[in-house]
């Protein structure tokens, strides 16, 4: 009967340490995970993912960031982040280049579009601001 309590109490015992040390893992885990996250934030480190002035001679505003080129080669394409209304962005590339017009408006996204449909851009609300997705089928000339 002692054997038992005992061997029980070992296991109680067993149990407890495991669940704290897996606690204290956790916590040393997501402690970890927020430090990394805040050493790479946006907001915090303007040298990465900077945009280019232009894009396939296709202006980019100066507040642009975050920017990945997922093929520069034709087709090209890139998008960003700007910290400005989708409506602020639109009148950016209607008043910055005549041969844009809007075409469609779907689903909170604006689609703006070249005459030929050689460039598309792709304008939609993201949380503060605004997300832009460029398309440039081929060298504009």
């Amino acid at each position: 009967m002692i054997k038992s309590k005992v061997r029980a109490n070992k296991t109680i015992i067993t149990q407890f340490c495991m669940v704290s040390l897996l606690a204290i893992f956790c916590g040393l885990f997501v402690y970890s995970v927020t430090t990394q996250a805040s050493e790479i934030s946006p907001q915090d480190d303007t040298s990465k993912n900077q945009c280019p002035s232009q894009f396939n001679q296709l202006e980019i505003p100066n507040d642009g960031k975050l920017c990945q080129i997922f093929a520069a080669d034709f087709p090209a394409s890139m998008i960003f982040f700007v910290p400005k209304t989708p409506q602020d962005v639109i009148d950016f590339y209607l008043a910055g280049n005549k041969s844009l017009s809007a075409t469609k408006k779907v689903k909170e996204r604006t689609l703006l579009q070249t005459s030929d449909k050689n460039t598309t851009l792709i304008i939609s609300k993201d949380g503060a601001g605004t997300q832009i997705d460029i398309l440039i089928k081929q060298p504009i000339g």
